[in-house]
């Protein structure tokens, strides 16, 4: 029997969980494509987590039902998908970090005040809050999300850089909400 090339990928919104794919040789390990969903009605991105070589028998599911991928996107683009972690560190400038004073805290939350009115705070619960602006005026803005302790103090450089741009407009609010949701 003759042995078939298939990625194994992982979908950026499902973690951990592996999808087969049809490919070439032209596609490697790490790899961000598009993978074709819905009998190619969408196009999901994904990772390649792994290729392997099988016969027919040896695959998960029929042969018929498996789609191919065609298509790689730009790694350094999507890569904040997979990779958040570094994708976070490579994106704090020391500069904007300047702007920011030490925490202020107590048994429930901690506060980071900038000098230009940015306020980003971190409750034990998990929620971030970022702000900016006073909140009695028509542009202030505020978000949260959630998150962990693990790699907080890296999380907290990523998004104070993230706040300053916005204040300087280096990056509109879409982008900043993009950049939150990495968090």
């Amino acid at each position: 029997m003759k042995k078939e090339r298939y990625a194994y990928v992982e979908y950026k919104d499902c973690s951990s969980k592996l999808w087969i794919y049809k490919c070439d040789e032209g596609f490697s390990v790490n790899d961000i494509v598009e993978a074709p969903t819905f009998d190619y009605a969408y196009n999901n991105i994904a990772i390649i987590k792994k290729i392997k070589y099988l016969t027919d028998k040896h695959l998960p599911i029929d042969k018929d039902r498996i789609l191919s991928i065609s298509n790689k996107l730009n790694k350094h683009e999507f890569d904040k998908y997979f990779n958040p972690l570094s994708f976070m560190k490579n994106y704090i400038n020391k500069e904007h970090l300047k702007e920011w004073t030490l925490p202020s805290k107590n048994n429930w939350v901690e506060f980071y005040n900038s000098t230009f009115g940015g306020q980003i705070s971190y409750e034990e619960d998990g929620v971030l809050i970022c702000s900016l602006g006073n909140c009695i005026n028509d542009d202030f803005f505020e978000e949260y999300t959630i998150t962990s302790r693990k790699n907080l103090q890296i999380k907290l450089k990523f998004l104070k850089t993230a706040l300053s741009e916005l204040y300087y407009n280096i990056i509109s609010e879409d982008q900043f909400k993009e950049l939150l949701d990495i968090v």
